[in-house]
């Protein structure tokens, strides 16, 4: 636990030592910084809460984790009654096939998609780079209609007191390998 340290400190304290969970003191104990930080910092990855869904505890049950090498993130995150946020995808593309537009999201199929996990996303130079790389082959800028590369995706539509919604699923973004392959 770190108190009154800043983030660069932090995440050197986190490379040194491996799990840094920041802390304030206030009046005889210490207590988690609100959720709007990370609760958590295991070297270059931070672990957020979410702030509506958890009822944070104190941080006296931590003490059953110090001997431990290895700390889970989502059990620290039960002991400390915090709901672990998950990193998503959440992607909206404008489809058309000449004839109509239709605006459909990519979310709850997007890791199988893009062939990633969007924690890795996070903290991996070599894989930002690389959806980087897709989504400018998928959205090309400057090009026109025509020259837009052919997406073959399932579509399903549903109904929700907000409107009605389109969303992508069981789509894999193909690699130049698949191609070749699959002919």
């Amino acid at each position: 636990m770190v108190e009154r340290a800043s983030l660069n400190e932090i995440f050197q304290l986190s490379r040194r030592f491996g799990n840094i969970i920041p802390v304030t003191s206030s009046e005889e104990q210490l207590t988690l910084l609100d959720l709007s930080a990370p609760f958590l910092i295991q070297g270059k990855t931070c672990y957020y809460g979410c702030k509506n869904c958890s009822n944070v505890t104190d941080v006296r049950p931590l003490r059953q984790f110090v001997q431990q090498e290895s700390w889970e993130a989502a059990t620290i995150a039960q002991s400390l009654g915090i709901q672990l946020l998950q990193h998503v995808f959440l992607v909206k593309l404008e489809l058309d096939d000449g004839t109509a537009c239709l605006d459909a999201i990519l979310w709850q199929d997007a890791e199988k998609f893009f062939r990633s996990l969007a924690s890795e996303a996070e903290v991996n130079v070599a894989l930002q780079e690389e959806l980087e790389r897709t989504m400018k082959t998928l959205c090309p800028p400057g090009k026109g209609f025509d020259e837009l590369p052919w997406l073959d995706c399932c579509i399903m539509t549903y109904s929700t007191e907000d409107g009605v919604f389109n969303q992508i699923f069981d789509t894999v973004v193909a690699e130049e390998t698949d191609i070749l392959f699959n002919c």
